[in-house]
C-alpha cells in the first residue's frame, strides 16, 4: 500500500486593498504621491495643543493647515512644532513659559480658555493678522482640489451629484466634499470672523 500524496499547497492570495478616492481621481495628471508634496505655501501652519481641536477645524476651514491628535504628550507636541516649523497653540499657560518658546525659538499662541471654536480663530487670526485663504479638508488640512461633476460620476452619492455642479477632493486624505447645507453655515461663521466669502 503506497503513502497517500501529501495536499497540494494552498497558493495564498495577495490582500486586498481598499481603494480611495485618489485612486479614481488625479485631476491634474498627478501621481497620489505628487499631490500630496504638490502643497507648498508660505502661510503658517499650526499644531493645536489636546485642548484645541475645534480651532484645527476651524483654521483648516479658514485656509490655514492646522494639525491636531488627541492625547499627545505636551514635550512631544512642543518638539514636533520646533521641528516642522510650525505655529503652537495652547490653553496651557504652564507650556508659554517653556525656554524654546519664551528665547523665540518656537512661535507659540496662548489662547484663553472658555471661548468658541470661532472665538478661538478670531483671536488666533487678530493676534496673527491672518487673511482668510481658500478652505482646505476639514478632516486633515490637506488642499482641496476642485473637480468638475464629470469626474465625480458614480463616485458622488447621488443627491449630492444631482444637486451640485463643483466637489472637492483632499489632496491629503482623499476625502470628497461639495457645497451642502453644512458648509453653508461654517461660511457664515467664517464670514463673522473674517467679513467676507471666498469659496
Amino acid at each position: 500500500m503506497t503513502d497517500p500524496l501529501p495536499p497540494k499547497p494552498r497558493a495564498s492570495k495577495p490582500p486586498v486593498r481598499k481603494k480611495k478616492a485618489l485612486d479614481y481621481f488625479h485631476p491634474e495628471g498627478l501621481s497620489l504621491e505628487e499631490l500630496r508634496q504638490s502643497d507648498n505655501t508660505t502661510d503658517p501652519a499650526f499644531l493645536c495643543d489636546c485642548m484645541l481641536g475645534g480651532l484645527a477645524k476651524w483654521l483648516r476651514a479658514a485656509g490655514y493647515d492646522a494639525l491636531w491628535q488627541y492625547h499627545a504628550d505636551d514635550s512631544d507636541l512642543v518638539r514636533l512644532a520646533e521641528s516642522r516649523g510650525l505655529v503652537f497653540a495652547t490653553s496651557d499657560a504652564k507650556i508659554m513659559e517653556r525656554r524654546v518658546i519664551r528665547q523665540g525659538s518656537l512661535r507659540a499662541v496662548f489662547v484663553p480658555r472658555g471661548l468658541s471654536a470661532t472665538q478661538m480663530l478670531e483671536y488666533v487670526a487678530a493676534h496673527f493678522a491672518l487673511k482668510r485663504a481658500e478652505a482646505r479638508c476639514m478632516a486633515c488640512g490637506g488642499r482641496l482640489l476642485v473637480l468638475t461633476k464629470e469626474q465625480v460620476k458614480d463616485k458622488a452619492p447621488p443627491k449630492a451629484y444631482a444637486r451640485c455642479d463643483r466637489f472637492f477632493l483632499c489632496a491629503r486624505c482623499g476625502k470628497l466634499f461639495w457645497n451642502g447645507t453644512h458648509w453653508t453655515k461654517i461660511t457664515r461663521c467664517l464670514d463673522a470672523v473674517f467679513g467676507e466669502g471666498r469659496m
